[in-house]
């Protein structure tokens, strides 16, 4: 979602800045409002779309992420083969977390702006049904009792009915709001509020919605010249425009007044120039669109090349792995699978030869949680400093146990070590451990320094060469979800 809204935010930004340059101050208003509206949603949904070309072998820069704990729990292991201790590994959870926190206050704030939209609507259709109202030139006006200056929203033109009957309504006034009732500037303004609504923390859609508004008084200010004069205009919205209206999702008579409007009147703009910063806008959008848009992927390197000691091959956890990889992971399995015995899982060995778990240990690592939820409930799991479960210290009891010469090899901080040299670390020291209860071992140990120095050299990527420098424990599911 951050990446999206990254993405989504920088487009705009080169839009609208497109904008400021070369189209804001030109009198070609028709194709602004193309402009605005077709840049502002073309930056909504580059993010969704990817033109994929293929480059020469190279580590995928872009995918590189911090190296993720990844929780092994009894749900997802539905069983293993080797039992882990319970309490060592027990996570305190606080109840809601900072991602949370912060997607309730979007959500409260949202659901605020999006309340307040409705009830301008309803508002809105309240001055209708309360009021008198006459058909005028394909529109329809409502003549309100009370004092407001004259707006426009969808097909309906608000204006004072005294003054209306009085004859003092103002034809320019007349023609500017039914401008905005043809052209159906009201569409522009409902489509925007809602952006503004799910966007709300993105001062870009502000911009967009000024430069929006602006640019449709530009076009009604555009139809009335062409049936008036424009200074006998200009003096008119000097006179209109010490007035003031509160109400929300219409369009006013008086919206910014401002020099840019004045200017804006009396302005011309060739056919050449038109043409020429029409094509520049095009453009823009065209190129932002390749850019944006376009994703060059590495080359996918074959599991064939991953076994070997490369030191250009790059491993990411989390990274992601190709279909093909994901077949090769099942085929492995299929290799030590014997076959299902009601919820049992039968394996044929569980003696996994070198060159299989050097195979197939960067491709789980690499594997997404969706990837390995296409292998299915019969698995091969890989344990190892860069994906360890939560950390804890054993009991004495157990420590005694890992330092006991019943065990046949003992790993500390990927080194094996004696069970006499163990004696030498407290165990108060340990961050974590795995015990292999099938032959009563404790085998896998890692120190508090031992795992957070190879965490911090490792935290964006590992050289293949480097991560097959320690076996990881590897665990066999033992049965299936019942």
């Amino acid at each position: 979602m951050i990446f999206y809204l990254i993405k989504m935010t920088l487009c705009a930004l080169l839009l609208i800045t497109i904008y400021f340059l070369f189209l804001e101050k030109e009198k070609m208003h028709r194709y602004k409002r193309f402009y605005l509206i077709g840049s502002l949603f073309l930056s909504l949904l580059i993010p969704f779309i990817s033109l994929e070309f293929t480059s020469i072998p190279f580590p995928v820069w872009d995918q590189y992420i911090p190296a993720i704990e990844m929780e092994i729990n009894e749900e997802t292991l539905s069983g293993a083969e080797v039992n882990v201790s319970t309490h060592v590994f027990e996570e305190k959870k606080s109840s809601v977390t900072i991602k949370e926190s912060i997607f309730y206050v979007y959500i409260f704030i949202a659901i605020v702006l999006f309340l307040r939209y409705f009830y301008n609507i309803i508002q809105l259709l309240l001055l209708v049904s309360k009021n008198e109202v006459i058909r005028y030139k394909h529109a329809k006006l409502v003549l309100m009792n009370n004092k407001h200056l004259t707006f426009s929203f969808w097909k309906y033109i608000f204006i004072q009915k005294d003054q209306f009957y009085n004859k003092e309504t103002k034809p320019e006034i007349l023609s500017h709001e039914l401008a905005h009732v043809y052209q159906k500037h009201t569409l522009d303004i409902l489509l925007i509020e809602l952006l503004t609504i799910v966007f709300w923390f993105n001062p870009v859609i502000y911009i967009y919605k000024r430069c929006i508004q602006l640019n449709h008084e530009f076009l009604a200010d555009e139809q009335v010249i062409m049936q008036t004069n424009a200074t006998d205009y200009q003096l008119m919205l000097l006179n209109e425009i010490k007035k003031n209206n509160n109400l929300k999702l219409a369009s006013y008579f008086n919206y910014l007044v401002t020099k840019k409007r004045f200017i804006m009147m009396t302005k011309r703009t060739s056919l050449k120039t038109t043409l020429c910063k029409g094509s520049i806008g095009l453009l823009a959008m065209l190129l932002v669109f390749g850019f944006f848009s376009v994703k060059i992927e590495a080359q996918e390197v074959k599991v064939e090349e991953t076994v070997t000691h490369s030191e250009d091959v790059y491993i990411v956890p989390g990274s992601g792995v190709t279909p093909e990889e994901i077949n090769t992971y099942k085929a492995t399995i299929d290799k030590y699978l014997e076959g299902v015995d009601g919820n049992h899982i039968i394996w044929k060995s569980k003696d996994v030869s070198e060159e299989d778990w050097k195979a197939l240990y960067p491709i789980f690592l690499r594997m997404t949680k969706e990837q390995q939820q296409q292998i299915g409930e019969i698995f091969i799991y890989f344990i190892g400093p860069l994906n360890y479960m939560r950390t804890g210290c054993p009991n004495k009891d157990e420590w005694n146990a890992a330092k006991s010469n019943k065990n046949k090899r003992i790993w500390l901080d990927g080194k094996e070590v004696t069970a006499e040299e163990l004696n030498s670390y407290d165990r108060h020291n340990i961050a974590c451990f795995i015990r292999d209860y099938e032959n009563k071992e404790y085998s896998y140990l890692w120190t508090k320094k031992g795992i957070e120095d190879y965490r911090n050299k490792y935290k964006t990527g590992i050289l293949l060469s480097e991560l097959l420098q320690i076996k990881p424990q590897i665990w066999f599911t033992r049965s299936l979800k019942s």
